[in-house]
């Protein structure tokens, strides 16, 4: 088989009512030079087999099947290791692409020469039909050395954030990983990518479908994991404190503040107590703080209750 233009990894765990849809959405694209990586961690359900099923179908088609459950990073990484294309996609196999999906993203990263092409996507609940926006000739939004921007778009987070509704080139990849166990691990990362790539452009086309399925890892009941929220933030503050870009230090601030906020309300509806992690995060708060500067962001008087609420408020 020769070189795939694009390496398409899926990691693969308890989706057997989805995964031949999510497949069959990938086997019918337009766009036919790639590779699909299909990574089963140890599903309990007939998933495997499923993947091993297509395997033997269509020669395109490499199934690895992790030794022990990892968790989703795990199984992109596994992936990663062994892809040959010169672009990445991953997909969720309780999704599905549309069929101009892989040549969309790819024509228009070799024509607008970047490294990464973001697409619109629909959500759409488990059993309904999703509506898509087909566009004869979608707008491109071209985002350059924009991360200011990017950081504080929080009506349009996912348009960065997440992997899934992107092509990769595989350079980005060389020495970058996913961090292993952990929840929404795409947080930890994007941040990092789009600051090595400079830009990246988006298609403002409905070219992914995202079903939401209350019993995927996103759509469980709240968890202690959630807490990853606010331990992503707090890299993405000091990563951008080391490069002092004071800006981003002030948004990544109001993130770490709102996911740190959000967790403990969540906690109380809950009725969960975890006084060490609150008070891990409260430490790092309280030094946060100090990196705050008077700024348009943060005039006088809110960075005044910015240390009131890091020292003396009461949770």
């Amino acid at each position: 088989m020769k070189t795939p233009m694009i390496s398409i990894i899926i990691p693969v765990y308890g989706v057997e009512k989805y995964l031949e849809e999510c497949i069959e959405s990938i086997l019918k694209q337009t766009f036919k030079d790639f590779e699909l990586i299909l990574v089963d961690d140890r599903s309990k359900d007939s998933s495997g087999q499923i993947c091993d099923r297509y395997a033997a179908t269509d020669d395109r088609i490499k199934v690895l099947h992790n030794k022990i459950n990892s968790g989703p990073a795990t199984s992109r990484n596994n992936g990663l290791d062994v892809a040959k294309g010169e672009y990445i996609c991953f997909v969720d196999a309780d999704d599905f692409i549309f069929e101009h999906y892989l040549e969309s993203l790819y024509n228009t990263a070799v024509s607008e020469n970047v490294r990464i092409v973001a697409c619109n996507h629909v959500n759409y609940q488990d059993g309904a039909t999703p509506v898509r926006n087909k566009k004869t000739d979608p707008e491109l939004v071209r985002y350059v050395d924009d991360m200011e921007r990017i950081l504080d778009d929080i009506d349009h987070t996912e348009r960065y954030v997440v992997l899934w509704n992107k092509i990769y080139h595989s350079s980005i990849w060389k020495d970058l990983r996913l961090p292993d166990g952990k929840f929404s691990e795409d947080t930890y990362i994007f941040y990092k990518i789009l600051d090595l790539c400079k830009e990246f452009v988006y298609i403002d086309e409905v070219l992914y479908a995202r079903r939401l399925n209350e019993s995927s890892v996103t759509h469980a009941a709240y968890h202690m994991k959630n807490w990853n929220f606010v331990e992503a933030k707090c890299e993405q503050l000091e990563y951008f404190s080391k490069q002092k870009r004071q800006p981003c230090v002030e948004i990544s601030y109001e993130s770490v503040m709102h996911y740190f906020w959000w967790n403990i309300n969540e906690m109380k509806k809950n009725g969960i107590s975890n006084e060490e992690t609150i008070n891990k995060y409260r430490q790092k708060i309280k030094e946060y703080v100090k990196l705050l500067r008077v700024s348009k962001r943060f005039p006088i008087k809110r960075l005044i209750q910015q240390y009131y609420i890091a020292f003396l408020k009461r949770i």
